[in-house]
């Protein structure tokens, strides 16, 4: 049995609970949409295409958002080598912070699109650069915690049995 530190366990609970707390937040600016749940906002775009081209918009919108942030969350991840992960999450830490800054400035929009890029970019903390034998599926997707802290290099675990 694998047993995590101190120190990993609290990075798994913080990045659990990041891109809830965000998404409630933008879930509540945004009267309904999300920054980070992609798949409610694919709902809202299909419903928005029959009920309301604002809302097909602002869905499209989000999830294009999303799209860029997975992308460029995965360059950076990449042109980084062994520092993915900790390069991908200031990556993230600092357009958050952005996305914090232009929502004070008064643009909502700006914020939020961010927010979602961001969102995006978290998602490659665990994305691999390169396919490895025996993997079914290599590419960016949405984040999941556990297993962006699993992404911590082996020798920052202890290990028990």
């Amino acid at each position: 049995m694998t047993r995590y530190d101190k120190r990993v366990q609290a990075l798994a609970i913080g990045l659990s609970a990041l891109p809830g707390y965000v998404d409630a937040i933008g879930f509540i600016e945004l009267g309904g949409f999300f920054v980070s749940f992609m798949s409610g906002n694919s709902t809202r775009l299909g419903v928005g295409l029959t009920a309301s081209m604002a809302d097909a918009l602002a869905a499209a919108s989000l999830l294009t958002a999303f799209l860029l942030g997975v992308t460029g969350g995965f360059l950076v991840g990449r042109a980084s080598g062994k520092y993915r992960v900790p390069a991908v999450l200031i990556t993230v830490a600092t357009l958050l912070s952005a996305a914090a800054a232009i929502g004070l400035l008064g643009s909502s929009n700006g914020s939020l699109a961010l927010t979602a890029f961001a969102m995006g970019a978290a998602s490659a903390s665990h994305a691999q650069s390169r396919p490895t034998a025996g993997s079914a599926n290599n590419a960016p997707s949405q984040m999941t915690p556990v297993a962006a802290a699993g992404a911590i290099p082996a020798n920052k675990l202890t290990s028990q049995d």
